[in-house]
């Protein structure tokens, strides 16, 4: 048989809900986020990036789109010029709203790194940072 469907005003009211919700957190907790760079995503600026260990955005007028963090920041953002393996994110990166930037805080510390990568991306839900391919768009 499987899973009994839901209707349309049903899927309105749960995507309706998560964003209630996903407003209701980025508003609510407090981000100690400050730069120590930024840049635009233009692969002729890499030498302004540092080759330090940190954590990173890509964001645009729409906002953060991506969290990442990297051993070498300056080769990070070489590579998302170059590799582009995250479908999401190359979609956003091509059709830029605004200046896409990007943006980095120098964390040496790996496990220091990747508890604050983990915070940033629960907090502020950058969208290409998983792939939404079973949430339907409505």
């Amino acid at each position: 048989m499987g899973e009994p469907q839901l209707k349309v005003g049903d899927w309105r009211e749960a995507v309706k809900s998560v964003r209630r919700d996903r407003v209701e957190r980025l508003l609510a907790r407090e981000i100690s986020w400050s730069p120590d760079g930024s840049i635009e995503l233009v692969l002729a600026r890499e030498f302004v990036v540092p080759d330090d260990p940190g954590v990173y955005l890509i964001h645009d007028l729409r906002g953060v789109l991506y969290v990442g963090q990297s051993r070498h920041l300056r080769q990070r953002f070489v590579q998302h010029d170059r590799l582009r393996r995250n479908r999401l994110l190359r979609l956003a990166i091509s059709r830029p709203v605004g200046i896409m930037k990007f943006s980095w805080r120098l964390v040496a510390d790996e496990e220091e790194r990747a508890v604050f990568e983990r915070e940033l991306i629960a907090i502020l839900q950058p969208v290409c940072n998983r792939q939404l391919l079973d949430t339907p768009l409505i």
